[in-house]
């Protein structure tokens, strides 16, 4: 799978998976894990729209302000690898 727009993506497509994904923000990389990537896309998404003070409260300070100057159109994410919940911390 490769890097696409936020707003691409059917988020019906991740529920009940869980796994290792990557989030690019312009220069900025995150990887993160979910047990729950339906959920997880749903909050990124829902971060690229709301206030900053809101989203520095809710959820990562950092990626919120990225995702809030840059846009949601320059936030890209590709999910790495599905696992199961129990391995997705050895990984």
């Amino acid at each position: 799978m490769k890097l696409k727009s936020l707003s691409t993506y059917d988020l019906k497509e991740f529920r009940h998976l869980s796994g290792i994904y990557l989030i690019k923000i312009k220069t900025r990389d995150y990887v993160g894990s979910s047990i729950d990537l339906e959920r997880r896309l749903k909050e990124y998404k829902w971060m690229t729209k709301m206030s900053t003070e809101k989203c520095k409260r809710l959820l990562n300070p950092i990626l919120s302000n990225a995702a809030l100057k840059y846009g949601e159109e320059n936030v890209k994410f590709k999910i790495l690898e599905y696992c199961k919940k129990e391995d997705l911390l050895e990984r």
